[in-house]
């Protein structure tokens, strides 16, 4: 199973992203990533052939990325088919399908990964590589959450599972993968950071709110052990320069014991 990243820019390290392939990696999959300002996505992904096409949107962006999905699909779907085998599954994560799941419409769009992707993406990979075929023909009833799939048509919609509570479980993001691709991110001395996820207030101006519409019930502030966080930033500087931490955590400071 190969699952290539697709990226417009690379502004500074994405951590959703850096996350889910590490997640990824540490089943055993393959994973890559191709950044369209730095190289050909189309020209990468025909060499790469991949099994999932994984795009991560903030609204804004998602316009360009559809297009950019359609570019790719056209030059695979035919090659996929010249030589017998299923053809990619093109799915979209972020900020965007979150609040916006209907984008699922959208011509080329097959899955929409609704909240945090970790344990979604991964049980998608799963279910692909047990069924050695595409999605719309392994899986009868495809209830896999966090997930709205267009099967045949019709789509699938699968309620949320639980938000991640124990995030130092969850293994460091895979630097190596932004870094070996973008090699002025790995020489700055500027490295981003997320010791935490979620936020208690209701800024109207923040889609935290939101977000908690979503997951109502759920614990609105989870924070990664002291000693985890201290362990990958330990681990950065030991293999890249590193002179200041940025950390890009909605709340930093809401715990004074912790900080």
């Amino acid at each position: 199973m190969r699952i290539l990243f697709v990226a417009q820019e690379l502004s500074y390290e994405p951590q959703g992203i850096m996350s889910l392939s590490a997640v990824l990696k540490q089943a055993g999959y393959d994973v890559a990533l191709t950044v369209v300002n730095m190289e050909d996505p189309v020209a990468y992904a025909a060499q790469y052939w991949p099994d999932i096409l994984g795009y991560s949107v903030m609204t804004g962006s998602q316009r360009g990325y559809f297009e950019l999905n359609r570019r790719i699909r056209r030059v695979l779907d035919p090659k996929y088919t010249a030589e017998g085998r299923p053809l990619s599954l093109s799915v979209f994560g972020g900020p965007h399908p979150t609040f916006f799941p209907e984008m699922i419409a959208e011509p080329g769009v097959d899955g929409v990964c609704i909240g945090e992707g970790e344990g979604a993406l991964l049980d998608l990979a799963n279910a692909l590589e047990a069924a050695s075929a595409p999605l719309r023909e392994a899986l009868d009833n495809p209830n896999i959450p966090n997930w709205w799939f267009k099967l045949n048509g019709e789509i699938v919609k699968n309620p949320v599972r639980p938000l991640i509570q124990d995030l130092s479980a969850l293994p460091h993001g895979d630097r190596e993968l932004i870094y070996g691709k973008h090699r002025g991110l790995a020489a700055s001395r500027i490295k981003h950071f997320m010791s935490s996820r979620g936020c208690p207030y209701n800024c109207t101006y923040c889609f935290n709110h939101a977000y908690f519409e979503i997951y109502r019930g759920e614990r609105r502030g989870r924070q990664r052990t002291v000693d985890d966080v201290i362990s990958e930033v330990n681990a950065v500087r030991a293999r890249w320069p590193l002179e200041q931490a940025v950390f890009l955590d909605d709340l930093f400071i809401i715990h004074d014991n912790w900080l």
